[in-house]
């Protein structure tokens, strides 16, 4: 309806109560909304339909739409409109107007006759206040499921979301964004009233709502929030220009970098794969330095979530599988922006959308970006706080590790991205690590069933610079005090020109089968001379080895290896070791 319309409807409303009386026209309106079409007419009834009773939608005889509540007694919806302003119950341009302007209700269905029938009387809302509607009477005005399409139920749920979402960013509610008005939704309301100092009735008025729904949007303005769809990554989502700015793909990422000083991140995640890209993504996140250690983090088969919030930093991420294909994203803020991103995260997460099957990893396949997947996307990841050297020892991914490498950490993961945990640690300086999830290592290691002799080569591997170069290194070493068959004899001496970093690391003889286990250059406070370490011995590996329930494998064989054969070993059987406190 434009303005001139309201504007000859105004004029002509009061020749007619200049010339004829008010017992001529017994059915009056209050116009509280003007609509551009049927569809948003209906929309806007429903939803203050949820707040007051008498509300209808109409069509006029010019063809344009309107909101109104009535029908009423011509004197009294004239006292109705005058109070209703002076409380702000309905819009300060709210009209009166006649059944006779109306050629239609559109809405509710069934409610045609009150243009018809002047002594219809008893539909006629309450002439004393704007009263409540309760759940049972929304349930009598609503369509009927087989008249309401799609698109009219989408409209109708997103309006009445609408004001969810609104409370929700002003930190007033907590519950689903589902449109269902129960009982946590009106304490919203009702606290919302108060703090705008009304009566906390626990039901918005219409002024009320257009109040909270602009002041929502211009918060919004504020953040800058506008529709992204992207093509290459095939999702759908809204971002909050005024925060972030796209910088670059690095797949499987897009990566969004703070548009201002905040230091606000956003990324966004799409590649192909299934369940174990899922979990690997998972434990990827985890290992972003903006991720705080202690995070709420759960996944399943299809999905995971990681949450928390840390004395410096704070991080949210998502991620769903769905027909081959990984689509979520993942925010990171400092902590002083905790409250700013408790209002924008929900808009983020209720918004996201998976529009098409195009993956970002397609991006690095065709080489417009890089030659392959970066699941790091340039993102400064979190350091261990501790690297030491261990190796697996049976085919189900166990690892043999020093106690003290593992003592005190909130996070063991070994290669950078295989999480374990700690399943035998006795009073000893060895312990036994056990993959958190199913692990199948290429190589694992063979242990000798005789003792090293004194004076016998041998070999230790280790991350001798703490996985900088990416690998293990092999060095060379001579037993000095080889150890006895007995439990308590089982910690010999090495000469080896070793680094604080391969401790953990086996020690191979010549057939490439494993005698020992080295130990830190320092044990219980005591140091040892330059280029002498302990070792722990087969007969006390097997017995830890026990009580954890496992076994290790001896092999009697004492054929040499070649040192390329021995190198490639003991790099397949070699784990790097990562404590995270």
């Amino acid at each position: 309806m434009n303005t001139k319309y309201w504007a000859i409807a105004c004029i002509a409303l009061l020749l007619e109560t200049a010339s004829v009386s008010h017992a001529q026209d017994p059915a009056s309106w209050v116009l509280i909304k003007k609509a551009e079409n049927s569809r948003t007419a209906k929309g806007h009834a429903r939803l203050w339909a949820l707040q007051v009773d008498g509300v209808h939608a109409l069509r006029d005889r010019l063809g344009q739409y309107s909101v109104a509540i009535g029908p009423f007694e011509f004197d009294e919806a004239q006292r109705l409109i005058r109070q209703w302003k002076e409380t702000g119950q309905v819009p300060e341009d709210s009209l009166l107007a006649s059944s006779a302007d109306f050629a239609e209700v559109i809405w509710p269905p069934g409610a045609s006759g009150l243009l018809r029938d002047d002594s219809a009387a008893e539909q006629r809302p309450s002439s004393n206040e704007v009263t409540p509607v309760e759940a049972s009477v929304i349930e009598e005005i609503a369509l009927e499921p087989e008249t309401e399409t799609l698109e009219q139920a989408m409209e109708r749920e997103s309006l009445l979301s609408a004001i969810q979402v609104a409370l929700s960013w002003f930190g007033l509610y907590d519950g689903g964004i589902d449109g269902q008005f129960g009982p946590a939704t009106r304490q919203a309301i009702q606290d919302y009233q108060s703090q705008s100092e009304q009566p906390p009735t626990g039901y918005l008025t219409a002024f009320q709502q257009d109040t909270l729904l602009n002041e929502y949007r211009q918060n919004l303005v504020k953040v800058g929030f506008y529709s992204y769809s992207d093509a290459n990554a095939g999702v759908k989502m809204m971002i909050p220009g005024a925060l972030v700015e796209f910088a670059r793909y690095s797949p499987p990422f897009a990566v969004f970098e703070s548009s201002d000083e905040r230091d606000i991140k956003l990324m966004i995640v799409s590649l192909r794969g299934g369940s174990s890209f899922l979990k690997h993504l998972f434990e990827v996140v985890q290992m972003f330095n903006a991720v705080p250690p202690g995070a709420d983090k759960s996944i399943g088969r299809t999905s995971f979530q990681i949450s928390g919030r840390g004395e410096t930093s704070s991080a949210y991420a998502t991620a769903n599988l769905s027909n081959g294909r990984i689509k979520g994203f993942l925010a990171t803020w400092p902590t002083a922006e905790n409250e700013l991103m408790d209002r924008v995260l929900p808009i983020i997460r209720s918004n996201f959308r998976v529009s098409s099957d195009n993956t970002l990893d397609d991006l690095a396949e065709g080489g417009f970006v890089s030659d392959a997947v970066d699941l790091l996307a340039g993102m400064e990841s979190r350091k261990p706080d501790e690297n030491s050297s261990g190796f697996f020892f049976d085919s189900f991914g166990h690892v043999l590790t020093t106690r003290q490498a593992v003592s005190n950490c909130d996070l063991i993961r070994i290669g950078s991205e295989h999480d374990m945990i700690l399943s035998e640690s006795g009073p000893g300086p060895v312990a036994v690590l056990a993959p958190v999830s199913e692990l199948s290592p290429i190589e694992y290691a063979k242990f000798a069933t005789q003792s090293p002799r004194f004076g016998e080569s041998v070999s230790v591997s280790g991350f001798s610079f703490g996985g900088r170069l990416g690998a293990p290194t092999l060095t060379k070493g001579m037993i000095k005090n080889a150890t006895g068959p007995a439990e308590d004899e089982q910690i010999g001496s090495i000469s080896v020109d070793a680094l604080e970093g391969d401790a953990g690391g086996p020690i191979l003889n010549s057939a490439g089968a494993v005698v020992g286990i080295l130990l830190p250059g320092e044990i219980g406070g005591r140091q040892l001379p330059d280029g002498e370490f302990l070792y722990s011995g087969n007969g006390a590996l097997d017995s830890l080895a026990a009580a954890a329930g496992r076994k290790l494998n001896f092999d009697s064989g004492v054929a040499e290896l070649g040192p390329n054969a021995i190198s490639r070993l003991a790099s397949d059987i070699t784990v790097l070791v990562e404590c995270y406190r």
